[in-house]
């Protein structure tokens, strides 16, 4: 519970002046992290690597927003970055977000909840734009394009996946996500 980190009230207990922290700039590079989420039914573990971290003009006051940007690799070979600003009073920012062939069968613990679908292979890659709105609860909104190709042996194989595909879109369309799938010529399903 990342919550627990932060207090609840910045208000200092012995009367004098709380803490505050500055950085113009500071940079992580080439960092490692291992990340267990034990939310899902089957925990999913997410391995980081060449994670590098760029923050320039915080203030934990929280007054201005601060530029982040944000690099890595999740698992063997997917590439993730992001880009933007966060503002802390209230909570607020825009980043956007790039993904580049990032490995499906990481999903497989989000995904065995709602649909009855094995992932053996496959690659996510998307543009997004997430934006972060102040209230409560806080608001979220995402757009871009995201595409996930999963190659497929045969024909009786590629109508199922096609089916599965479908109706996992379908849902996603009654949550209100413009999405749809596509029958691929070399064998795979695009679900965008």
């Amino acid at each position: 519970d990342w919550q627990r980190l932060f207090p609840a009230s910045d208000a200092p207990s012995s009367g004098g002046p709380g803490w505050r922290v500055r950085l113009d700039d500071a940079q992580l590079s080439d960092n490692q992290l291992h990340l267990v989420d034990r939310v899902p039914q089957e925990p999913a573990s997410l391995y980081f690597s060449g994670l590098d971290l760029a923050v320039k003009g915080f203030d934990s006051a929280g007054s201005k927003p601060f530029d982040l940007a944000l690099k890595t690799t999740l698992g063997d070979r997917g590439r993730i970055t992001a880009d933007g600003q966060l503002a802390l009073t209230p909570l607020q920012g825009s980043f956007d977000i790039g993904i580049d062939e990032l490995n499906l069968r990481q999903a497989q613990p989000y995904l065995s909840p709602y649909v009855r679908l094995e992932i053996r292979s496959g690659q996510l890659a998307s543009r997004l734009k997430v934006a972060l709105a102040p209230g409560e609860p806080l608001g979220l909104t995402v757009s871009g394009a995201a595409q996930a190709t999963i190659p497929l042996a045969g024909k009786a194989e590629m109508d199922r996946a096609v089916e599965k595909a479908a109706a996992v879109a379908e849902e996603w369309r009654k949550q209100g996500y413009v999405c749809g799938v596509e029958d691929r010529e070399d064998g795979g399903v695009r679900l965008y």
